[in-house]
């Protein structure tokens, strides 16, 4: 017996086709489709925990964020079968939504109907005692710094020009801490400017910061970079918005084993999982193979 538990960003205007998804839904499924509305107090995190029993599906409508905090919400140290996850596209960047393959042409609702899913895996980030979980990219380093200038924009920018903006301001404004990074039989000790752990390829508002990063494939991949300028990244960024690998002797693009610890020799650092800010000094990476399952794309 189905029962589809659909989290709605509440500050967030709907788009067309979010609203056909839950009109179509309400129809089909009656009143074993309940809408929930993220506010102020309550995340979609907190939702999630709290709707866990007899629930078959929960399917986020928004971006990244509200993702992230569904998969925050499940139990996967639990030995128990969880809800299979969807994400319907309704935010600024809707990264995760690329890097699985999802196209405009997917079908939710069939996929729902017919209990169609696929198995993928989740990575987990360990900062200093706090445990995160994502399901797309940790980055720990620049990016986790750009995030922090996000939120401050965001609150009087468009999301897209905030992107931009937070990414460049970051650049100008951030300096490289030297970190040593250990898994298996790679090592590396220097500066920082990026350590995107990737379980998914595309970040930033449609950046492939690992182009053979793949969600199912049980590996979890590792761009590296070290002693990267401004000016590096502003040749590159084309390159990188259309799926290419940055050539710079200090990009390194890795396959590592399944887990990683990266600490920092200057202090506290921050990170981000899918978008939301961590911050910590010793961060040990974990991927969780094929522990997830999520609507599959029809």
């Amino acid at each position: 017996m189905k029962r589809i538990i659909c989290i709605i960003h509440g500050g967030k205007k709907l788009k067309k086709k979010s609203r056909l998804f839950i009109n179509n839904c309400s129809i089909e499924f009656g009143n074993a489709f309940e809408i929930h509305y993220t506010t102020e107090l309550v995340g979609a995190k907190k939702i999630t925990a709290d709707n866990l029993k007899n629930t078959s599906h929960i399917v986020g409508v928004g971006g990244d964020g509200i993702l992230n905090e569904i998969i925050n919400g499940l139990p996967f140290d639990d030995l128990v079968p969880l809800p299979v996850v969807g994400i319907i596209p309704n935010g600024t960047g809707n990264d995760f939504y690329q890097s699985a393959g999802y196209t405009g042409s997917t079908h939710y609702l069939d996929a729902i109907k017919n209990n169609l899913f696929d198995w993928v895996d989740v990575g987990s980030v360990t900062a200093d005692g706090q445990k995160r979980y994502f399901i797309n990219i940790s980055d720990i380093g620049f990016g986790g710094s750009a995030v922090l200038e996000l939120n401050r924009f965001k609150g009087f920018l468009g999301g897209k020009f905030a992107y931009s903006l937070s990414i460049l301001y970051t650049f100008l404004s951030y300096k490289k801490p030297i970190v040593t990074i250990k898994s298996g039989d790679f090592n590396y000790h220097g500066p920082l400017l990026m350590a995107a752990f990737c379980n998914g390829s595309v970040f930033g508002n449609g950046l492939h910061i690992h182009p053979k990063a793949k969600i199912n494939d049980g590996r979890l991949k590792l761009t590296l970079l070290g002693k990267v300028s401004l000016g590096d990244y502003i040749k590159n960024v084309i390159k990188v918005k259309k799926g290419k690998q940055i050539a710079h002797p200090e990009a390194h693009y890795l396959s590592i084993e399944n887990e990683a610890e990266l600490i920092s020799c200057d202090g506290v650092i921050f990170a981000e999982t899918d978008g939301e800010g961590l911050s910590g000094q010793r961060f040990q990476i974990k991927l969780i193979p094929k522990s997830l399952r999520i609507i599959k794309v029809l």
